[in-house]
């Protein structure tokens, strides 16, 4: 009876020393993958912000440009049009470096993902799976005002993964 006894206390032990060490690497997981997506999505938000300033100056500059009389014969500022290729240079830079960040944090989900599917419902992965899919999709079609909630949506789901995974009486019931 005493050895059934410790041999029960020992597979509890055994049980609550894996899910520590599950619960860890989860926590390490998502907080690595969060930090980046969260660290993408400022990027991208300032990517939108300056964009928007270009456009904003680009749009007053021919404003003054045409009220001064500077067009050329098709109504257009001749100095803009080199500026706008230089912006669009800018931008295309902008967008290469986003959708390169994004794909790097999916090579990196997957290699963590691998571990993750033993002991984590496949359905929550599968949903970080698809935002960050999502993610790089919007980058491709340069949709970057797409591509902020779809990086807050992951964050979202990663934190909710982490939360669920934490030994609690509510989870555990």
């Amino acid at each position: 009876m005493k050895k059934e006894e410790i041999a029960t206390l020992v597979i509890i032990g055994i049980i609550l020393i894996i899910d520590l060490i599950t619960l860890f690497y989860t926590k390490k997981c998502c907080a690595k993958i969060s930090d980046d997506l969260t660290n993408l999505e400022n990027m991208t938000v300032e990517s939108i912000k300056a964009e928007n300033n270009d456009n904003s100056e680009n749009a007053q500059y021919v404003g003054a440009d045409y009220n001064n009389g500077n067009s050329d014969t098709n109504g257009r500022n001749s100095n803009i049009n080199g500026s706008n290729s230089e912006g669009d240079e800018n931008k295309r830079i902008e967008s290469k470096e986003l959708k390169q960040k994004s794909e790097d944090i999916y090579k990196e989900w997957l290699g963590m993902n691998d571990t993750l599917t033993f002991y984590i419902e496949h359905d929550e992965l599968e949903k970080v799976n698809v935002q960050l899919e999502r993610i790089i999709a919007n980058f491709n079609v340069d949709s970057t005002e797409d591509a902020v909630p779809e990086i807050k949506e992951a964050v979202y789901i990663l934190r909710h993964i982490e939360k669920k995974q934490r030994l609690t009486l509510k989870n555990i019931l």
